[in-house]
């Protein structure tokens, strides 16, 4: 087999630079470039093009692979710049990350450190689309696809090499093959499950084998493509890759039949770059890969690699240490990405460089890597261990009592505080564990319902995970007679007629008509404000609020709840960081609460004859709203009422409700 050696090549780099600013630039929350977490395919199909015809040249030169050498080369090339992102990430992870969610960060570093993120991610199926709580190492899942790529491509190139007779179309039969395969089976696997399909490196293995393919056709046959083909294929590729960037965004199914489209696109860019010789015609002064191979591309391609791994913790680290529902704004955010260029090159310039072209034998070069790993792993674990025993919590107690209307917020986190900060999150409604809280993909009616006194009144709760909040509270009121409890509650759709996703149209449906059939007494109607409301004018909210309660009355009594305080950061983290101040996690009235939206809840209720359900004077006095008062946590998330709290206020919940049952 004779093959062509590849030089360096100026549109590579180039391309390099459109994938890693589709990613940043994505990452930065660019609202236009909702489809740029694409440019993590390119780099793959850049990946397979240049090892492959690495690899070819070692057969083609040497009659075998020096995995030694190829593997230390690797190693200089990757390894020092990320374990040295991996140990800052840890670093700033201590100093600003809130301590209540440092646990998991110390973790993922551990899975990070060993380089199968990705099999970590994938095993919590994580939806890398559409996740509001990213880790600050989730880009690293990349990595671990191409270090898992790197450890088995050089053997699989060398048996098939060998198998074949050292026959270049057998290499190209078997990696036309591999892509095939790979191909279905990723589109198999995405429509069973996503995140596998998404983070392993199987259902991404035919995108490396595509530019494998080409990288044989271009080093080792007589593969050449006329200028004009090249010019076309060029920009066809390019515009490819940024109309991919702009149309696909969250709800796109990915990898699957999605990812065919920027990995064809890349392959056309690279080949369109592919020349047998060093003559430049007209039309490549015109073409894609002439004038993007420019100075300032090429900058960035060249430290694309350091940019790819600082700019995911300049942009969450600062995130997190606000809080997820105070979004930095777009400024802050393109400014913070910006920052990873200086950074990357910093990286690139006194750490990728000097040990990439370092002279070091092969195997030193692997113990030391292999050492140094251990050393990682090792402080990261032991971080890890330390912080699952920390305490959120001061060693004082405070006496038990019964919320009431003058709240007084506690200066503290109390030792006997329930729910413990640890388990805040985990403090939900029981309509979750019993499966009858519908989730995204659901719109049948799957009621929970509750019912010790067959002579009590019916009660029904309909609406989204703010109406089920409140089931613990009426829960309680049904276990002792008070209330038959039907609950009809789903995440993200709420009862009232507000703009909302066909399935929460038609789930809705369904609960209006399962109310027609039921005929309850009285029924409450809750919605997130926070949700949907904040986009709409207050006017427009209420009057969709009275629409909701108009499609009720015929058949029900209907109360209205207006909606509870909500905060910028998750009180449970937040009192993590503040446990001997604990009021410092709360907010002002005029800053947790959506007033204008509730004072139109409240019209829109009396202009249908409904009842005002409103529990805000026992979550908050006039001038906080705090986040722990007596015992307990009041809340669960930075929105959500505790299901400890919610139960502890079935009295003040009965007293309203009351008066709307006629008992």
């Amino acid at each position: 087999m004779k093959v062509r050696r590849i030089g360096f090549r100026p549109d590579i780099q180039a391309l390099r630079a459109i994938a890693v600013l589709l990613v940043v630039i994505y990452h930065a929350g660019v609202p236009w470039l909702s489809g740029g977490y694409i440019g993590v395919d390119v780099f793959f199909v850049i990946s397979g093009f240049l090892i492959t015809a690495h690899l070819a040249s070692e057969l083609s030169t040497h009659g075998r692979i020096r995995f030694a050498t190829f593997y230390a080369r690797r190693i200089r090339r990757i390894l020092p710049t990320s374990l040295v992102v991996v140990a800052l990430s840890v670093v700033a992870a201590a100093i600003w990350i809130p301590p209540l969610l440092q646990s998991r960060s110390f973790k993922e570093s551990v899975f990070t450190a060993l380089y199968v993120p990705n099999f970590y991610f994938a095993g919590e199926k994580v939806d890398y689309l559409s996740n509001p709580n990213p880790s600050i190492f989730q880009h690293f899942w990349s990595l671990g696809v191409e270090e898992q790529f790197y450890l088995i491509w050089p053997a699989a190139i060398a048996l098939v090499f060998f198998l074949t007779r050292k026959s270049t179309w057998g290499l190209i039969a078997t990696l036309g093959t591999v892509f095939v395969i790979g191909l279905v089976g990723s589109i198999w696997l995405t429509e069973r499950s996503q995140p596998l399909a998404f983070f392993m490196m199987p259902s991404r293995a035919w995108e490396f084998a595509l530019g494998g393919l080409l990288a044989l056709l271009v080093t080792a046959t007589s593969f050449a493509l006329a200028p004009a083909v090249r010019w076309l294929i060029g920009w066809v590729g390019v515009v490819s890759l940024v109309v991919c960037g702009v149309v696909y965004d969250g709800a796109t199914i990915f990898p699957g039949t999605a990812a065919i489209v920027p990995v064809v696109g890349t392959v056309l860019v690279i080949a369109a770059g592919s020349r047998v010789d060093d003559t430049e015609s007209v039309l490549d002064r015109t073409s894609a890969t002439g004038l993007l191979s420019n100075r300032p591309m090429i900058f960035i391609g060249t430290i694309s690699y350091s940019l790819y791994l600082v700019h995911w913790p300049l942009l969450t680290i600062p995130q997190i240490a606000v809080g997820d529902q105070r979004p930095l704004s777009p400024v802050v955010t393109l400014a913070l990405a910006a920052a990873g260029i200086p950074l990357a090159w910093l990286l690139y310039r006194y750490i990728e460089t000097p040990l990439r072209v370092s002279r070091d034998k092969s195997w030193p070069t692997i113990v030391i890597a292999a050492g140094v790993t251990v050393c990682l792993v090792l402080a990261c674990g032991v971080t890890y261990r330390g912080s699952l025993d920390r305490q959120f919590h001061t060693d004082r107690n405070v006496a038990v009592s019964a919320p009431s209307t003058r709240v007084k917020a506690t200066q503290f986190v109390p030792a006997n505080m329930t729910p413990t900060v640890k388990d805040a999150s985990d403090d939900n409604p029981d309509v979750y564990s019993e499966g009858c809280h519908l989730s995204d993909g659901e719109s049948t009616v799957d009621e929970c319902r509750v019912e010790t006194n067959a002579d009590a009144p019916t009660v029904m709760l309909f609406g989204d995970s703010h109406a089920a909040q409140w089931y613990p509270a009426l829960q309680a009121l049904a276990e002792r007679g008070d209330i038959t409890l039907v609950s009809n509650t789903k995440s993200n759709c709420a009862a009232y007629d507000v703009p909302s996703s066909n399935e929460c149209r038609t789930w809705r449906a369904n609960v209006v008509r399962a109310i027609g059939d039921e005929q309850p007494e009285l029924t409450i109607i809750a919605g997130y404000v926070g949700a949907t409301g904040t986009q709409l004018p207050p006017d427009t909210w209420g009057r969709d609020v009275g629409k909701g309660i108009e499609s009720l009355t015929s058949a029900t009594n209907v109360a209205v709840m207006i909606d509870n305080p909500q905060f910028g950061m998750d009180p449970a983290t937040c009192l993590s960081a503040n446990i001997n101040n604990a009021t410092a996690c709360g907010a002002p009235p005029n800053q947790a609460l959506f007033a204008d939206h509730g004072e139109a809840m409240r019209q829109a209720a009396q202009a249908h004859d409904a009842t005002v359900l409103d529990m805000t004077d026992y979550l908050c006095s006039d001038d906080l709203c705090p986040v722990v008062i007596g015992d307990r946590l009041v809340y669960r998330d930075a929105h959500h009422i505790s299901a400890t709290y919610s139960r502890a206020l079935a009295d003040a919940v009965w007293t309203q409700i009351e008066p709307a049952l006629g008992a």
